[in-house]
């Protein structure tokens, strides 16, 4: 047997694993189960509890990914915006919908994306209620904001 079949051997073992039976659902070592609060239990109206099971290097991985992306996502979409306003030439109206898309993803990386970052390297959402609700509205606007302007641009 050759190297490269070990993982998918591994992987097909853990696949037939009879599920059923306590020990064989258990977490893989080092990762904790939690048990959820009782509803109101704390001093926030907000009784979610997301639990990631994620180790610190995990979370910092992540963290730093996320990170990345969300600064690359920001700089892009603003570049773009600006480009098509200072730049005469590209004022037209196909580039306008493409400023509409920019300012669509603009909202959703600024509007939710550090909120969530806060959220998974800390465990717990910290900030309140109304923001919970501000940083989910965005979350469902957004990509309807964005579909509605692909329409507009395949119609055009």
């Amino acid at each position: 047997m050759d190297n490269s079949s070990g993982p998918v051997l591994l992987l097909t073992l853990l696949l037939l694993q009879n599920t059923s039976s306590p020990k064989a659902s258990s977490p893989p070592a080092g990762y904790e189960m939690a048990e959820p609060p009782a509803p109101c239990t704390g001093p926030s109206r907000n009784h979610s509890l997301v639990e990631y099971g994620l180790r610190p290097g995990e979370i910092t991985a992540a963290s730093v990914v996320w990170g990345v992306l969300w600064l690359i996502s920001v700089l892009g979409n603003f570049l773009v915006c600006l480009v098509i306003h200072r730049s005469r030439r590209t004022q037209s109206t196909t580039n306008y919908f493409v400023v509409s898309m920019a300012c669509a993803d603009l909202v959703s990386s600024v509007g939710s994306a550090p909120f969530l970052l806060l959220q998974l390297s800390s465990g717990r959402w910290m900030l309140g209620s109304g923001v919970c609700r501000l940083v989910r509205y965005i979350q469902y606007l957004t990509p309807g904001v964005q579909i509605y302007v692909l329409l507009a641009i395949s119609v055009d």
